[in-house]
């Protein structure tokens, strides 16, 4: 039975002194890398703010957008959302909704864990383009009969809201403004 555990440990420390090896190999050959700015194709989407100013975003796919704001652009990806279309990233985050044929939006400043909005940069709008809206923003579910909510729909704010709460470090309640994002969901 030693002889088999010494034979393992020697197996072993071959096995380590091998690895280390100061033979020299030969570099790989690796081609010089052009860097590549990537070309956004999709048509820039303008929404008019409340200041004055205008917000121009691409939406190239289902999963991205680029927003450019005062001279600067920002990459963003998809996030979560109760309602609307949601995106994050580059400290900003972007969330757009479809209601009676006017798509609302806003820009607001991402706190320091990078998930929640916390300071509303710009309020914006602009009319909806009906069928030909670009990949990013989908509209809300479609009301019931009967002028009751889809449970997709109530499921989706609560657990939006319950993920705000965990996220805010359980400061923002679940209920807060909830008579108004109710009204919102079903006018």
């Amino acid at each position: 039975m030693i002889q088999i555990h010494t034979a393992v440990a020697v197996v072993a420390v071959l096995s380590l002194l091998s690895a280390c090896s100061q033979e020299a190999a030969e570099p790989p050959a690796v081609a010089p890398v052009q860097p590549v700015a990537p070309a956004i194709t999709a048509p820039a989407v303008g929404y008019a703010c409340e200041s004055g100013k205008t917000v121009s975003v691409q939406y190239p796919d289902a999963g991205t957008a680029q927003l450019t704001y005062q001279n600067q652009s920002y990459a963003l990806r998809t996030v979560q959302a109760a309602s609307g279309a949601r995106y994050s990233g580059s400290g900003i985050e972007w969330w757009t909704a479809t209601r009676n044929g006017q798509e609302t939006a806003t820009l607001s400043r991402l706190g320091p864990n990078e998930d929640v909005g916390v300071a509303i940069l710009e309020r914006c709008s602009r009319p909806s383009s009906g069928g030909t809206a670009p990949a990013g923003p989908t509209p809300l579910p479609a009301e019931a009969p009967g002028g009751v909510l889809p449970a997709s729909a109530l499921t989706s704010l609560a657990i939006g809201r319950l993920q705000r709460y965990a996220r805010s470090g359980f400061k923002r309640l679940p209920t807060e403004h909830l008579e108004t994002a109710l009204h919102r969901l079903t006018t």
